[in-house]
């Protein structure tokens, strides 16, 4: 692999990056201070040069975030009083501005967020909690806590999630209800409403 020709303007970890259009978008995490911050680094992939954006409203780290339809949304997260946050954001890409959106109903970190539907966004796991959490992004911006919907089969935090064929959500690894770093993956069957392990 060949390196960046320019390093990222500062030493962080916990932080998201997110992709758009050639762009490289890093936001939030902690610096080497174990401080939270609420920058947001953007790297053009051709020059590969870093230009600083308008900073979140909440500095925070160990948070979930999604593009959807040219925005990027943050979700819950963890800040510098070891609190888990509540709070929802969302970037406007073209605008360069942040919006505070409605809260969630609880506060939690090592969330996964996932774009589905057409306006929807999935909130899966986080802290000690299995339900699935729906944001609609249409003109509404309401939190949805559907009773239909199953929630996951174990407590999960800090997994990786991917849509596969628009209708499977997979949940892989993170930490288990123990505590403890798992390989097991749940497969959510949106359609179906369906929650399995894989073999």
């Amino acid at each position: 692999s060949t390196p960046l020709r320019h390093d990222m303007p500062a030493a962080l970890y916990a932080c998201y990056a997110v992709a758009n259009a050639g762009y490289l978008y890093v936001m939030g995490g902690y610096d080497a201070n174990d401080d939270a911050v609420n920058t947001v680094y953007r790297l053009c992939l051709k020059t590969e040069k870093w230009t600083t954006m308008a900073p979140m409203s909440t500095a925070q780290g160990f948070f979930a975030a999604v593009l959807k339809d040219n925005s990027i949304y943050v979700f819950g997260g963890f800040n510098d009083e070891d609190l888990d946050l509540s709070s929802t954001e969302r970037y406007s890409i073209a605008n360069n501005t942040w919006e505070d959106l409605p809260y969630m109903q609880l506060g939690f970190s090592g969330y996964c967020a996932i774009s589905i539907t057409c306006n929807e966004i999935y909130i899966v796991g986080g802290g000690t909690i299995c339900s699935v959490d729906v944001f609609d992004t249409g003109s509404s911006l309401t939190w949805k806590t559907p009773t239909y919907l199953r929630h996951m089969p174990e407590e999960r935090q800090y997994a990786a999630t991917v849509v596969l064929k628009k209708k499977y959500l997979v949940a892989i690894g993170g930490f288990d209800e123990d505590n403890a770093v798992t390989a097991d993956c749940f497969i959510y069957d949106i359609w179906c409403n369906r929650w399995s392990s894989t073999p």
